[in-house]
């Protein structure tokens, strides 16, 4: 009996599988911020407007919009599993008030 071909998964649900990974967060939380960051989980959403400067660089990147001082220089910025891993790191140090979503309730509308 042949076995089924796996179900490509992308965007959203692609998000929130990486997000189930980790423990701690409110992955529905995590999702609604990602929602709001990225209307469409599009890991290639990049802002490098100046409005992202950080200082010693500029942009910020993928499903969480994650600013590029997170980063190290071997991370994949447009891989969702990557950019998630780093938000876990931001998000220990800094809570849900790193994204300017959260802080504004506009993720609210993606609960």
């Amino acid at each position: 009996m042949p076995q089924p071909k796996p179900v490509a998964v992308s965007g959203c649900e692609l998000v929130r599988r990486e997000l189930s990974k980790y423990s701690g967060w409110d992955v529905s939380l995590m999702l609604a911020i990602a929602k709001a960051e990225n209307r469409s989980c599009n890991p290639l959403n990049h802002n490098l407007t100046n409005s992202e400067n950080h200082g010693v660089c500029v942009g910020s990147y993928g499903v969480l919009q994650v600013g590029c001082l997170h980063f190290q220089p071997h991370d994949d910025r447009n891989d969702t599993a990557t950019v998630v891993r780093v938000a876990y790191r931001v998000w220990q140090s800094q809570g849900y008030k790193a994204w300017t979503t959260y802080r504004t309730g506009a993720y609210k509308e993606n609960l």
